[in-house]
């Protein structure tokens, strides 16, 4: 991949979203044991039911989704681009993809009852977004 200068993390993961390898959305290039380990760890921690809808605020390339799969009613997650958003309902057609932001979640308030949002507030500029 070419170099490119980016003004930030959005137009970061828009060309992201243009890589061969799906996994660069994930944000560890090349560390795929690494996504799975902390996608372990994650869903260990929030213990998720059947009756879960589970949301994953800045899905990466979805890795944790695709884990919980089966073991939820529902997985959501939010791409933070729409070519994120494309991307990820091409590979992965079986689960819901929503383009927005932590700062702007679009879901109805209550309609989610697990919420994961890894490696994503450090990308928010300021604490008053978060």
């Amino acid at each position: 991949m070419p170099v490119l200068r980016v003004n930030n993390y959005v137009e970061a993961y828009r060309q992201r979203a243009l890589c061969k390898d799906i996994h660069e959305l994930a944000g560890r290039p090349n560390k795929n044991a690494t996504t799975e380990f902390v996608n372990r760890q994650i869903l260990e921690a929030i213990q998720p039911t059947r009756s879960d809808v589970l949301v994953d605020i800045g899905c990466g390339d979805a890795s944790l989704l695709k884990m919980a799969d089966g073991r939820v009613l529902e997985c959501i997650g939010i791409a933070g681009t729409p070519e994120e958003k494309a991307r990820l309902e091409t590979a992965l057609p079986t689960l819901r993809f929503i383009a927005g932001t932590a700062q702007n979640l679009p879901l109805e308030s209550g309609s989610v009852s697990k919420i994961v949002c890894n490696g994503v507030l450090l990308l928010v500029p300021d604490e008053v977004e978060v």
